[in-house]
């Protein structure tokens, strides 16, 4: 069974873009999206996704908060970050909460079907977390 992954970005247009980038490959798998902090950690609960795609500036709950939160209930899921801003608070931050690769919002064609398949994949082989790129 492919991956599964859940979208959450409060930009619609955002999740679409995501969403369009997972569903050009055909081992992985969206398995559903959140708007907001608080309906990332119900959505994750709920499916149980093997990685978790979300923007670090959301409503509600921001990113790190939903990271934490998320990590508690299910510690073996993986976790893609979006930022705005890339600096090394953002990198050193979400790699405090578990977070295996952060994108740059404006650069969000950067990621791709193999650097997710890299985090989905590579991740379940090693006890560590997985970073393809080590600007994080």
């Amino acid at each position: 069974m492919p991956p599964r992954i859940l979208i959450v970005d409060a930009n619609a247009r955002m999740r679409r873009t995501i969403r369009q980038v997972v569903e050009d490959s055909t081992d992985l798998q969206v398995c559903g999206e959140g708007t907001d902090g608080q309906d990332a950690v119900r959505q994750a609960e709920k499916l149980q996704p093997d990685l978790v795609i979300l923007d670090l500036t959301m409503p509600k709950m921001n990113g790190l908060q939903v990271a934490r939160a998320i990590k508690q209930l299910l510690p073996k899921v993986r976790l893609v970050l979006f930022s705005l801003e890339e600096n090394q608070l953002v990198g050193n931050a979400a790699k405090a909460v578990g977070g295996m690769m952060v994108v740059l919002s404006p650069n969000h064609r950067y990621l791709s079907t193999d650097s997710l398949r890299y985090v989905a994949f590579a991740a379940e082989e090693s006890a560590g977390p997985a970073h393809p790129d080590d600007r994080m």
